[in-house]
C-alpha cells in the first residue's frame, strides 16, 4: 500500500500517508527487537556492511555507501522467515527508515 500511494486515490482522502507508514515502521520496529540477536549476527557476517556501519558513525556516508548499506539491510530482513511475511515495500524502505527500523541497542553493540 505504501509503495503504491499515489494510485490510491479513495485511500488518499481517508487515511493519511504519514500515519500508515509510521505504524509500519513501529511494527517492523517491534518484529526487529525480538529477533535483535539475528539481526546482529547476520551483519557481522557482512564485514563490508559492518565496515560502512562504522564509517557512518564517524563520517558523513555517500549516496552509494547509503544504498549499500540499505541493500545490505533489506537482505538481511529477508532472510529472517517472519519478515518475508510482511511485504517489505523497496521504494519506502529508504536508508532513514531502515536505521529506524533495526534495533538502537543492536546497532551500538555492532559499532563497539
Amino acid at each position: 500500500m505504501l509503495q503504491n500511494w499515489t494510485r490510491l486515490d479513495q485511500l488518499q482522502s481517508k487515511v493519511d500517508y504519514d500515519s500508515v507508514s509510521k505504524e509500519y515502521i513501529e511494527g517492523l520496529v517491534k518484529m526487529s527487537v525480538q529477533y535483535a540477536q539475528k539481526l546482529e549476527n547476520r551483519v557481522q557476517n557482512k564485514p563490508a556492511l559492518l565496515s560502512l556501519l562504522k564509517k557512518g558513525a564517524v563520517n558523513e556516508l555517500s549516496s552509494d555507501d547509503k544504498q549499500q548499506i540499505r541493500k545490505g539491510f533489506i537482505e538481511i530482513l529477508q532472510a529472517i522467515p517472519e519478515f518475508k511475511i510482511v511485504m517489505l515495500p523497496d521504494e519506502f524502505l529508504t536508508y532513514e527508515n531502515l536505521l529506524r527500523v533495526f534495533p538502537k541497542q543492536s546497532i551500538t553493540r555492532l559499532l563497539a
